[in-house]
């Protein structure tokens, strides 16, 4: 009886470690792929952010070139102007 009582209780504990090993795993898997989403997230904050700032960069050369573009119209409307008046 006590023979039957003690191999149970090694393959109970048996068990229960294969058990800890298996739940170990699966939260250092689970720690893992965690921490690869957030990379995965930050790359693309970044991502888009790097974007926004492309959009924005092109738009203000796109502004200035306006401006430019204006001022010469401008200035060649006065000198037409000028030139009419002589």
């Amino acid at each position: 009886m006590f023979y039957l009582i003690t191999k149970t209780c090694f393959v109970l504990l048996k068990e229960i470690n294969s058990l800890k090993s298996t739940v170990s795993t699966q939260k250092l898997n689970h720690d893992e792929t965690l921490q690869q989403e957030k990379i995965r997230i930050k790359n693309e904050e970044e991502k888009k952010q790097q974007e926004v700032q492309d959009r924005l960069r092109a738009l203000t050369n796109s502004k200035e070139e306006l401006e430019v573009i204006f001022l010469f119209i401008y200035n060649l409307m006065y000198f037409i102007l000028f030139i009419v008046s002589l």
